[in-house]
């Protein structure tokens, strides 16, 4: 607010301050008055009309509060303006597209921001996100090297690339290398510490609990699946994760999936199964849920065309009771990716039906986040309590935030 302030008096003095609009529109973004900062960006795009720089910026300041769709076309727009270097438009549109889900597109901008610039780092970083998104884990992996071959120092990289491997001994190597680029790295801190515990070292994990993190989300996700009477196993990649469950499946049965957006993990799961079933709004989160914007995860309306799988549209408070007033066939899998508590529990309670004890669940969501007891895990438990039910775990993934378990009735 005192900045505010300050920038209205700058321009008082000098009207056509174009970086003073530009910073007065970025803080009303902050406020959330996305109407006023529209006319202070158009100020100063009235001001340096034919900055592409300027346009860069805009698009970056809409991006940081998840207007993504605004930010798309600002970096086209500074496209068609840039002369020489392209890679702050490529680089920036293939970020926004990834945002939203579309990640072929990111993949093309992000090819075409590398080929601009070729020692780019956090091009290869986000191209690896990119690849991941659509299970592409070996181009992932490959980008993730190339961006430390690049930047040997590049410690998110490190973190990243810890996320596709398959072992145990695979991640904790990598993990170590994040800390020897950085020793301050705190995910991997404490990640380092979970992994020893996993192979019966506990004296991190002991002293973790006793320290200043030990209610830190990590920890208390940590806390969580070490006090199961069982360890279930563990994973590091979303699809490495799909795989190894699927096996324990009766893939003879349809899958059901709650929270779909554009459809990746639906498209993978298909390929197993002869039938799937989805739901969602195809609008997006229905409300800010912890770093998230409200509209996240919105496909604009688009409802996936894939074969073999019936999408129902609509909140499930409408769609659910309608859909299992039928007879539905039992689950082989169902994941649960609609983040939020009250989606989660819905979608449990009308499906309680098409769970046995053979169904395998997947929660997408239910550890790590900063409040996630009181998400899918808060659901998921009062699901149980609501029907006397107990359920296993038999698998974890704390980089990707899965746990897959069973229902004991």
């Amino acid at each position: 607010e005192e900045a505010l302030r300050d920038y209205k008096k700058a321009i008082i003095f000098k009207p056509d301050y174009c970086d003073a609009y530009l910073q007065m529109g970025t803080l009303c973004l902050r406020f959330s008055n996305t109407t006023g900062a529209k006319k202070l960006f158009d100020r100063a795009l009235t001001i340096r009309p034919n900055s592409a720089e300027l346009y860069n910026k805009i698009g970056i300041a809409y991006h940081q509060i998840g207007l993504y769709v605004e930010s798309i076309e600002l970096f086209y727009r500074s496209l068609k303006l840039e002369k020489n270097c392209k890679f702050d438009s490529y680089f920036n549109l293939g970020n926004s597209f990834s945002a939203i889900g579309e990640a072929t597109e990111a993949i093309h901008y992000l090819n075409l921001a590398i080929k601009n610039n070729p020692t780019s780092a956090k091009a290869y970083n986000n191209l690896g996100f990119a690849f991941n998104a659509i299970a592409e884990v070996k181009k992932s992996k490959e980008s993730y090297i190339r961006a430390l071959n690049v930047e040997p120092t590049y410690s998110y990289a490190c973190w990243n690339l810890h996320g596709n491997s398959k072992t145990l001994g695979e991640a904790k190597k990598i993990i170590k290398n994040c800390l020897e680029i950085d020793n301050s790295y705190l995910k991997a801190q404490l990640t380092l510490c979970i992994l020893e515990a996993y192979e019966g070292d506990f004296s991190s994990y002991n002293n973790l609990l006793c320290s200043s993190y030990s209610e830190h989300p990590y920890t208390r996700s940590f806390r969580w699946v070490m006090s199961l009477p069982k360890l279930p196993k563990l994973y590091f990649n979303r699809w490495h994760f799909f795989d190894s469950l699927i096996k324990l499946t009766k893939t003879n049965r349809p899958f059901y999936e709650f929270g779909v957006w554009r459809g990746a993990s639906f498209k993978y799961l298909i390929k197993r199964y002869k039938k799937g079933y989805g739901f969602d709004t195809f609008e997006g989160l229905p409300e800010k849920w912890n770093n998230e914007p409200k509209g996240k995860y919105s496909s604009f309306g688009k409802v996936p065309n894939i074969t073999n799988g019936i999408f129902v549209k609509g909140d499930f408070t409408i769609t659910l009771p309608k859909f299992f007033s039928k007879k539905r066939s039992t689950a082989s899998l169902i994941n649960f990716d609609a983040d939020l508590y009250s989606s989660t529990l819905c979608a449990l309670r009308f499906a309680k039906n098409i769970i046995d004890d053979k169904t395998i669940l997947i929660f997408d969501e239910l550890i790590i986040n900063e409040s996630w007891e009181q998400d899918e895990f808060r659901a998921l438990n009062e699901f149980c309590a609501e029907n006397s039910f107990s359920y296993e775990v038999i698998a974890v993934s704390f980089y990707t935030k899965q746990v897959a378990l069973k229902i004991r009735k």
